[in-house]
């Protein structure tokens, strides 16, 4: 998979809201309508189920991710979240067709979710802090996957 670093999408902003797990779009997984992926992703944590809802009702996906950062983890978190992740990306972009388009859409662009919040796991820290540090970029990783094999599906080059 040859990216296109020179044209890259650096931040999931503005017109590439979409890619972000904070824009809002109805989708189901594990047969519960959740209203983004963040909020499926911090319910994911739970250890109850009580608190699996208490994040779902969350009126804002910044609002579920604060609650999910208050509850505890179930003990092998650290070892599934990618997995868990890459199974609720796939269910966002593959049960919303538009979003999917506009996924393909970005071509063979290198996806980078850029932030200023020390996140450089999931995504890649602008900050001076951070300058120095490896960003692993998973999310952005686990975007260009699921479109690279979309493109294989529908026989794109």
């Amino acid at each position: 998979m040859g990216y296109n670093k020179m044209d890259a999408i650096k931040n999931f902003s503005q017109v590439w809201r979409f890619l972000s797990n904070f824009y809002l779009c109805e989708f189901e997984y594990n047969g519960v309508i959740w209203k983004s992926s963040e909020h499926t992703y911090q319910a994911a944590k739970a250890i109850n189920s009580a608190h699996a809802a208490m994040i779902r009702m969350a009126k804002t996906p910044g609002k579920a991710k604060k609650l999910g950062s208050q509850i505890p983890c179930r003990t092998d978190w650290l070892e599934v979240r990618q997995e868990i992740m890459t199974d609720i990306v796939k269910a966002k972009f593959n049960q919303n067709p538009i979003l999917m388009t506009r996924l393909l859409a970005t071509g063979k662009r290198a996806l980078i979710e850029g932030n200023n919040w020390h996140d450089n796991f999931w995504g890649c820290c602008y900050c001076k802090k951070c300058a120095k540090l490896k960003s692993e970029n998973k999310l952005g990783i686990i975007l260009m996957t699921i479109r690279e094999s979309e493109r294989q599906k529908r026989g794109y080059v």
